[in-house]
């Protein structure tokens, strides 16, 4: 329930109001109309020269004398309803093809088309999930390659600590294989692969200053420097118990304060 009023001047719409207010309320209606009033004229409306047009209570037509000798409106005991009277207004036009329109700015017409609409949607959602795919894997894609950097840094550290006289050429896990003497394909291969692990697992535990490293026929050859007998009996156990072979020291020299040796087996 309420009135709706405006101010209207050379073709455009000063000001809008809507008072929510039972205008059924006879206590209320003076005040209602004074406020009616005041908002018209805060919109440029002046009492003494401009028209009113439309339905108006009895109360608000107390308040504009000398306008409705002029111009006078329609005067209602009681209002009717906003729905109906929507129902009762024309159709106004501007000329025969075009209808009058007071929306403007966000409310104005478009001339997209509907189908246009109903896919700007699914189409912002389908462009919003894409570039949300192609983040995640442009982010997967850059921890790949910081994991690929890093194991190859890690290849590279394994393979001057096994052949610190060489230098890495190309590939230095296959040049490492081609060092021990493995070859690309079979079981010579996968041999050669569970020597070295072996081989690194225990130099994490005791490292030692390699010197030799060759695997061949089916035989691993270790040679080496260590700062002890004792470390030494250590490497010769630990590599004894993970290849589950017997592991031989074939010949060592002490020389001051560190020993150099030869494993097999």
């Amino acid at each position: 329930e309420g009135v709706f009023l405006g101010f209207y001047q050379h073709n455009v719409w000063a000001g809008m109001r809507r008072l929510n207010t039972i205008m059924t309320n006879t206590a209320c209606q003076q005040s209602i109309a004074k406020e009616v009033l005041w908002s018209l004229q805060s919109m440029g409306f002046d009492v003494e020269t401009m028209p009113v047009i439309g339905r108006i209570t009895p109360e608000i037509a107390e308040l504009l004398p000398q306008t409705l000798e002029t111009q006078p409106p329609k005067i209602e005991q009681v209002l009717s309803q906003r729905h109906m009277l929507n129902l009762m207004l024309p159709k106004p036009l501007i000329s025969d093809k075009q209808p009058f329109n007071i929306r403007h700015g966000a409310w104005a017409i478009r001339n997209t088309s509907s189908s246009f609409k109903a896919w700007y949607r699914p189409a912002l959602l389908a462009a919003s999930v894409g570039f949300l795919w192609l983040s995640l894997t442009v982010i997967n894609n850059y921890q790949l390659e910081s994991k690929l950097t890093a194991k190859n840094e890690e290849i590279i550290a394994a393979f001057h600590r096994g052949l610190p006289e060489q230098t890495v050429i190309l590939d230095a896990l296959a040049q490492l294989r081609q060092a021990a003497g493995g070859s690309a394909n079979g079981s010579v291969q996968q041999r050669t692969t569970e020597q070295l692990d072996i081989i690194s697992k225990t130099f994490e535990k005791k490292p030692w200053q390699m010197q030799e490293l060759n695997i061949q026929d089916d035989q691993v050859v270790i040679a080496g420097k260590v700062n002890s007998l004792s470390t030494l009996n250590t490497i010769r156990d630990e590599l004894a118990n993970l290849s589950k072979a017997e592991v031989q020291v074939a010949d060592t020299d002490l020389n001051g304060d560190e020993v150099s040796f030869r494993i097999r087996w």
